[in-house]
């Protein structure tokens, strides 16, 4: 249990860390992850669309040199309603996010972090039967490598 604990310390010091450099909640942030000497370095920013990032060569090259990737994009979120087909930015109930994603490269885990604005708690999303567009491209880029 107690190994647990440290692992979420660790996972809330590194998000913190990667949140302060990615300020711009309208790009996309790439970032390689060190876990042995706990550091964070930027690989990519700007105003690009996360599928783009995913397909670039540079993203897989990235994959296989660091023990983490992660991925940090500004959006929407909404409830779900499966009766309607209304986009999250339309949505009466929409909240504007920000969504990370860890991925590492030994185990092949997604870890989600969403961050809601006006609150102060980082959502953790550990579950890896979440489905999506995001999550299935993330997934290929496992395959790829």
């Amino acid at each position: 249990m107690e190994e647990l604990s440290e692992l979420k310390e660790w996972f809330s010091t590194i998000h913190k860390s990667i949140l302060s450099k990615s300020p711009d909640h309208h790009s996309t942030y790439l970032y390689g992850i060190d876990i042995e000497n706990n550091d964070t370095v930027l690989l990519s920013s700007g105003k690009f669309d996360v599928y783009q990032l995913l397909e670039e060569p540079s993203t897989k090259t990235y994959y296989d040199i660091y023990d983490m990737i992660c991925f940090v994009l500004g959006g929407w979120a909404a409830p779900v309603e499966l009766s309607q087909d209304i986009p999250p930015s339309e949505h009466p109930e929409a909240k504007r996010i920000r969504l990370t994603n860890y991925m590492s490269h030994e185990s092949k885990a997604i870890i989600s972090a969403i961050d809601i604005d006006g609150q102060d708690e980082t959502v953790w999303e550990f579950d890896q039967n979440t489905r999506g567009k995001l999550k299935d491209a993330l997934e290929a880029l496992y395959e790829e490598v």
